[in-house]
């Protein structure tokens, strides 16, 4: 089965707020399909933290790297995260934080996405974090290198930078992924671009790169999360061809012997032609 993207949640940008669960909404979700959530966030505080992502159901993973601003002394994260074989209907995902500054000192931008076709059980194939990059001369912000195990995997990523004096940041996507995501505007404290990739080649070595005008004092963090496509999970290999063809002769050289039950042919049965 292939990984296609259902929706795409309406993009979240707040600033000014004293909220410690910055949400967003994503309606209509189908059961046993997967989410991807996207976050940059930032406070005045350089201590805090994000502590987990939730929607009050589904159990989500979330990958995060951490950016300070530099000569601001405050920090910004960005984050991935991702819930599979979901609980369908209207999700609230909320990116949980902790040791904020206080008062309206958060400001962030947030996006989701539903998915088909992920895998259920073990979802992750890889992912990279790569943070506190000082983007202030040539160096865009980046993620990886990662090496990929399935030709079908999905791939999502984000980039969340920061700056003291950029009015706008001018961020683009990697080559070749789509866009979901993006906040250039450096005058409302945080920057993000989060998109996808569906490459259909397994990656060997592959590295995520975010341009951006590299202005002085930007900082930045990059993540990107590889997804398998449903049926990869280990052990879920249907009984091979010998397997049935023994269960069989068990069954018939019973019948022979006249030891066997209306509960034995059940049992054999179930196993022979699943």
């Amino acid at each position: 089965m292939s990984v296609a993207l259902v929706q795409t949640a309406t993009q979240v940008d707040v600033a000014a707020s004293s909220t410690t669960a910055p949400s967003i909404v994503i309606s209509g979700t189908a059961g046993g399909n997967a989410l991807t959530a996207f976050a940059s966030i930032w406070d005045a505080n350089t201590t805090w933290t994000l502590d987990s992502t939730t929607d009050g159901g589904n159990t989500f993973v979330t990958r995060q790297g951490s950016a300070t601003d530099v000569p601001g002394g405050a920090m910004q994260h960005g984050a991935v995260a991702f819930s599979v074989n979901i609980t369908g209907g209207d999700r609230t995902v909320a990116f949980n934080l902790s040791g904020n500054a206080a008062g309206a000192n958060r400001y962030y931008t947030l996006g989701c996405q539903e998915w088909s076709g992920v895998e259920p059980v073990t979802p992750e194939d890889t992912f990279d974090v790569n943070e506190e990059i000082d983007t202030s001369g040539a160096t865009d912000t980046s993620a990886g290198p990662i090496t990929t195990t399935d030709a079908a995997d999905l791939i999502v990523g984000c980039a969340s930078v920061i700056s003291a004096t950029d009015a706008n940041l001018t961020l683009g996507s990697p080559a070749s992924w789509v866009n979901s995501y993006r906040q250039n505007s450096g005058s409302t404290i945080v920057g993000m671009d989060a998109g996808y990739w569906l490459p259909g080649s397994i990656q060997t070595t592959y590295t995520a790169q975010w341009s951006h005008d590299n202005n002085a004092n930007d900082r930045g963090a990059g993540i990107v999360v590889a997804l398998k496509p449903a049926g990869t999970a280990p052990g879920v290999n249907a009984p091979t061809q010998r397997s049935r063809g023994h269960d069989l002769k068990q069954m018939a050289d019973a019948q022979d012997e006249g030891r066997f039950n209306e509960l034995d042919v059940r049992n054999w049965f179930s196993v022979a032609f699943a």
